[in-house]
Protein backbone atom coordinates (compact mmCIF):
# COMPACT_ATOMS: atom_id res chain seq x y z
CA UNK A 1 0.00 0.00 0.00
CA UNK A 2 3.13 2.25 -0.17
CA UNK A 3 1.17 4.56 -3.19
CA UNK A 4 -1.79 5.06 -0.87
CA UNK A 5 -2.23 8.34 1.35
CA UNK A 6 -1.43 7.85 5.61
CA UNK A 7 -4.07 9.31 6.81
CA UNK A 8 -2.05 10.09 9.73
CA UNK A 9 -4.78 10.76 12.38
CA UNK A 10 -2.35 10.15 15.32
CA UNK A 11 1.46 10.00 14.14
CA UNK A 12 1.02 13.78 13.07
CA UNK A 13 -2.55 15.01 13.49
CA UNK A 14 -2.25 14.58 16.91
CA UNK A 15 -0.16 16.63 17.85
CA UNK A 16 -0.95 19.66 15.94
CA UNK A 17 -4.32 18.98 17.10
CA UNK A 18 -3.06 19.76 20.71
CA UNK A 19 -0.97 22.79 19.56
CA UNK A 20 -4.08 23.88 17.81
CA UNK A 21 -6.51 24.08 20.81
CA UNK A 22 -3.70 26.05 23.13
CA UNK A 23 -3.14 28.62 20.86
CA UNK A 24 -7.22 28.83 20.55
CA UNK A 25 -6.77 28.75 24.22
CA UNK A 26 -3.67 30.85 24.37
CA UNK A 27 -6.09 33.89 22.58
CA UNK A 28 -8.72 33.84 25.22
CA UNK A 29 -6.26 33.86 27.83
CA UNK A 30 -2.59 34.25 27.58
CA UNK A 31 0.16 32.48 29.54
CA UNK A 32 2.32 34.38 31.93
CA UNK A 33 5.64 33.49 30.08
CA UNK A 34 5.95 33.86 25.85
CA UNK A 35 4.87 30.76 24.42
CA UNK A 36 6.57 29.90 20.66
CA UNK A 37 3.83 26.92 18.79
CA UNK A 38 6.32 24.78 16.21
CA UNK A 39 4.97 22.67 14.64
CA UNK A 40 7.44 19.97 13.41
CA UNK A 41 7.42 16.18 11.89
CA UNK A 42 10.30 13.93 12.67
CA UNK A 43 9.86 12.48 8.41
CA UNK A 44 9.90 15.68 7.27
CA UNK A 45 10.39 14.46 3.72
CA UNK A 46 7.46 11.72 4.25
CA UNK A 47 9.34 8.52 4.96
CA UNK A 48 11.99 6.23 5.00
CA UNK A 49 14.92 7.96 3.50
CA UNK A 50 18.78 8.86 4.84
CA UNK A 51 19.52 10.11 8.17
CA UNK A 52 19.93 14.00 6.91
CA UNK A 53 16.17 13.44 5.92
CA UNK A 54 15.05 13.50 9.22
CA UNK A 55 14.43 16.17 11.95
CA UNK A 56 15.31 18.94 9.34
CA UNK A 57 12.71 21.31 10.38
CA UNK A 58 13.15 21.25 14.29
CA UNK A 59 17.56 20.97 13.55
CA UNK A 60 16.63 24.18 10.93
CA UNK A 61 15.21 25.93 14.13
CA UNK A 62 17.90 24.93 17.01
CA UNK A 63 20.48 26.32 14.97
CA UNK A 64 18.44 29.60 13.47
CA UNK A 65 18.05 30.24 17.81
CA UNK A 66 22.32 30.00 17.77
CA UNK A 67 22.61 32.51 14.94
CA UNK A 68 19.94 34.67 17.04
CA UNK A 69 17.57 34.40 13.86
CA UNK A 70 14.27 33.11 16.04
CA UNK A 71 12.38 36.01 18.77
CA UNK A 72 12.54 34.00 21.60
CA UNK A 73 11.65 35.88 25.11
CA UNK A 74 15.38 35.61 26.49
CA UNK A 75 17.57 34.87 23.67
CA UNK A 76 17.20 31.07 23.83
CA UNK A 77 13.51 29.21 24.57
CA UNK A 78 13.81 28.28 28.34
CA UNK A 79 12.51 24.92 27.24
CA UNK A 80 10.64 22.80 24.00
CA UNK A 81 8.22 20.40 24.35
CA UNK A 82 7.73 18.16 21.92
CA UNK A 83 3.99 15.79 21.11
CA UNK A 84 4.20 13.23 18.82
CA UNK A 85 2.06 10.44 18.29
CA UNK A 86 -0.22 11.80 21.45
CA UNK A 87 -3.79 10.88 20.81
CA UNK A 88 -3.96 6.55 21.01
CA UNK A 89 -7.15 5.74 22.76
CA UNK A 90 -5.27 3.77 25.64
CA UNK A 91 -2.02 5.79 25.12
CA UNK A 92 1.11 5.51 27.28
CA UNK A 93 3.44 8.18 27.46
CA UNK A 94 6.89 6.84 29.49
CA UNK A 95 9.52 8.60 30.03
CA UNK A 96 12.87 8.55 28.12
CA UNK A 97 16.28 7.66 28.44
CA UNK A 98 17.47 10.81 27.23
CA UNK A 99 15.46 12.86 30.35
CA UNK A 100 17.25 11.12 33.01
CA UNK A 101 20.09 13.26 33.10
CA UNK A 102 21.20 16.67 31.86
CA UNK A 103 19.49 19.49 30.56
CA UNK A 104 15.84 17.60 29.90
CA UNK A 105 15.41 15.91 33.34
CA UNK A 106 14.07 19.12 35.46
CA UNK A 107 11.19 19.60 32.84
CA UNK A 108 10.31 15.92 32.27
CA UNK A 109 10.31 15.88 36.03
CA UNK A 110 7.41 18.99 35.91
CA UNK A 111 5.59 17.32 33.23
CA UNK A 112 5.42 13.81 34.21
CA UNK A 113 5.18 15.41 37.91
CA UNK A 114 2.15 17.41 36.10
CA UNK A 115 0.14 14.50 34.85
CA UNK A 116 0.50 12.49 37.98
CA UNK A 117 -0.91 15.94 40.21
CA UNK A 118 -4.16 16.29 37.44
CA UNK A 119 -4.68 12.79 37.43
CA UNK A 120 -3.65 11.80 33.71
CA UNK A 121 -2.28 8.65 34.16
CA UNK A 122 -1.35 8.38 30.41
CA UNK A 123 1.91 9.99 31.59
CA UNK A 124 3.45 6.78 32.63
CA UNK A 125 7.15 6.73 35.04
CA UNK A 126 8.17 3.54 33.21
CA UNK A 127 11.27 4.06 31.15
CA UNK A 128 10.49 4.04 27.77
CA UNK A 129 12.56 3.49 24.56
CA UNK A 130 15.37 5.92 23.61
CA UNK A 131 13.89 7.34 20.19
CA UNK A 132 16.06 10.70 18.24
CA UNK A 133 13.17 13.04 17.23
CA UNK A 134 12.28 16.61 17.21
CA UNK A 135 13.66 17.04 20.51
CA UNK A 136 17.17 16.23 20.12
CA UNK A 137 18.50 18.70 18.27
CA UNK A 138 17.38 21.51 21.18
CA UNK A 139 18.96 18.71 24.45
CA UNK A 140 22.32 19.04 22.07
CA UNK A 141 22.48 22.66 22.65
CA UNK A 142 21.57 22.10 26.63
CA UNK A 143 18.39 23.48 26.20
CA UNK A 144 15.80 21.60 28.52
CA UNK A 145 13.82 19.33 25.82
CA UNK A 146 11.00 16.50 26.80
CA UNK A 147 9.41 14.20 24.10
CA UNK A 148 6.15 13.16 24.72
CA UNK A 149 5.13 10.31 22.73
CA UNK A 150 3.18 6.99 22.99
CA UNK A 151 5.71 4.56 20.32
CA UNK A 152 3.75 1.73 20.60
CA UNK A 153 1.21 3.42 18.22
CA UNK A 154 -0.75 0.20 18.00
CA UNK A 155 0.46 -2.47 20.09
CA UNK A 156 4.02 -3.65 20.32
CA UNK A 157 5.34 -3.68 16.51
CA UNK A 158 2.85 -0.58 16.27
CA UNK A 159 0.60 -2.02 13.19
CA UNK A 160 -1.05 1.10 12.85
CA UNK A 161 1.99 3.43 12.20
CA UNK A 162 2.54 4.91 8.92
CA UNK A 163 -0.10 2.94 7.71
CA UNK A 164 -3.57 3.47 6.32
CA UNK A 165 -5.09 2.01 9.41
CA UNK A 166 -3.41 5.38 11.28
CA UNK A 167 -7.24 6.58 11.60
CA UNK A 168 -9.60 8.92 13.45
CA UNK A 169 -11.64 6.16 15.40
CA UNK A 170 -8.41 4.51 16.86
CA UNK A 171 -7.94 8.29 18.36
CA UNK A 172 -9.20 9.40 21.79
CA UNK A 173 -10.73 13.16 22.81
CA UNK A 174 -9.98 12.12 26.30
CA UNK A 175 -5.97 11.25 25.29
CA UNK A 176 -5.69 14.51 23.59
CA UNK A 177 -7.71 16.43 26.71
CA UNK A 178 -5.29 14.95 29.20
CA UNK A 179 -2.09 16.01 27.06
CA UNK A 180 -3.43 19.65 26.82
CA UNK A 181 -4.01 19.58 30.37
CA UNK A 182 -0.67 18.36 31.59
CA UNK A 183 0.75 21.32 28.99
Amino acid sequence: KHDLPVPAANDGASGTAVLLDLARRFGNRPPPVPVVLAFFDGEDFGGPGRGEDYCVGSEHAAAAVVRGEIPWHSGRPAAVVVLDMVGERGAEFPRRPDALDGPGRALADALWGTAKRLGVRSFSDRLGVGIQDDHTAFLQLGIPAALVIDYEYGGPRNPWWHSTEDTPEKCDAAALEGVGRVL
